[in-house]
């Protein structure tokens, strides 16, 4: 089974590919601004507060300030900003966060998400897309015969029918 085993190395070694370029996307993506330490810890707060609705573990809390985002952080809060528009609930805008008047913002936005009835009902419903319907089982048909009749009873049958 050497291609086998060939075959999900290069399939692996495909998938890490993809995920570097994700994360390298949401890295150049990355808002940067003046932050403080306390808004960036509010705002991963409210965010762990909404992470479990998406079964995601939480973000571990900032322990200097970083002049940009990380991508891992705005890959996390564009999720849910996603998630928050297809609700058609109020959501957060990443690329707006360059400052800790936009985190304190996006973090009341992110909190009321988190205690929005709506916006979990919305969550648990399963995806449109991935649904596959149930076949219904068709009743049992039983076999067609070919019914015995001549020529001239079908032609006598025709005619009449067309006389109507």
């Amino acid at each position: 089974m050497p291609q086998i085993d060939d075959m999900k190395a290069e399939l692996m070694d495909k998938a890490e590919m993809a995920d570097a370029v994700t994360d390298e996307g949401y890295n150049a993506a990355s808002p940067s601004g003046k932050y403080s330490l306390r808004a960036l810890n509010t705002l991963v707060d409210s965010l762990n507060m909404v992470l479990p609705l998406f079964q995601v573990e939480p973000y571990p809390a900032f322990t200097e300030v970083p002049t940009s985002l990380p991508g891992e952080f705005v890959k996390l809060l564009s999720m849910v900003a996603d998630a928050a528009e297809e609700a058609e609930e109020d959501t957060i805008t990443v690329s707006d966060m360059t400052d800790d008047a936009a985190l304190n913002m996006g973090s009341g936005i992110l909190r009321v998400l988190a205690k929005s009835k709506d916006f979990k009902r919305f969550l648990a419903q399963p995806e449109a897309k991935g649904e596959v319907e149930e076949a219904i089982p068709a009743k049992p048909v039983a076999p067609v015969s070919k019914p015995k009749s001549n020529p001239q009873e079908n032609m006598d049958l025709f005619a009449s029918r067309m006389m109507k």
